[in-house]
Formats: structure tokens, sequence, C-alpha cells
């Protein structure tokens, strides 16, 4: 569910100046910078991240619950991100990924769909 929700967003902002969305599980795309952030506790880590035209920038749910990675304005929108999972073996499977290329200088806030009020990120493209 989480690769067609991705594929979905990615179909639907094709056309959307500045962004790329990426399917998390594909093979080619962006071989220039990369940035990681984590999504645990209820925040984004971390919260506020200055990064270079062309930076794909991932990121993925560490948490106990469900969240998202949701634009305030310019139209990304992860949906879910599943939380982890055990996997049956004592380990645990991945939280859910979401990846972003910035292609357009700018100032970029996002916020969790599911606590708007709490958990706000901002990408600084430069």
């Amino acid at each position: 569910m989480r690769l067609t929700v991705v594929s979905c967003c990615a179909w639907m902002l094709a056309g959307c100046g500045g962004l790329s969305v990426t399917n998390p599980t594909g093979s080619g795309g962006n071989n220039g910078p990369t940035a990681s952030l984590t999504i645990q506790n209820y925040s984004y880590a971390p919260p506020q991240l200055t990064i270079a035209v062309g930076t794909k920038v991932t990121w993925t749910n560490k948490g106990p619950d469900s969240h998202s990675v949701t634009s305030d304005s310019t139209g990304f929108d992860s949906g879910a991100l599943d939380a982890p999972t055990g996997n049956g073996y004592g380990g645990m499977t991945t939280g859910g990924l979401f990846q972003v290329t910035f292609t357009t200088q700018g100032t970029y806030k996002y916020h969790c769909m599911f606590h708007p009020t709490t958990m706000q990120g901002t990408i600084t493209v430069q």
C-alpha cells in the first residue's frame, strides 16, 4: 500500500515545479546529494534542514505510530507512513519512507497531517 500512495503522489505531482517525488524502491534517478530525516517521538529530526538545489531528501518513520510529511503549500504529501512493525523473527521491519528531490531554491514548510500543531519541519533550499 505504501508504494501505491507514493506512486500516486508522484504521478499527481509530476507537473509541479521545484519538486520531484521519488519512488523509494526505484533504481535510477538522482545521483546528486542526499539528506535523511527521521520521524520519531512525534517529531522530525532534524526539524530544520538547509540543503543545496538538487538534493534528494528521505524521511523514514521510526516511531510507534503512523505519520506523514505534508507540505504546507507546495503540494507534496507522503500520505500515511506506516510505523515499523515486528517481523515475526524478533526484528523489526523498516517504517514507511518518503523521498522528494528539491530542484528550486526556497523554503518548504511541512507538517504531519495527524499531528499538525506539534509536528512541523522546514527545508531551506539554497
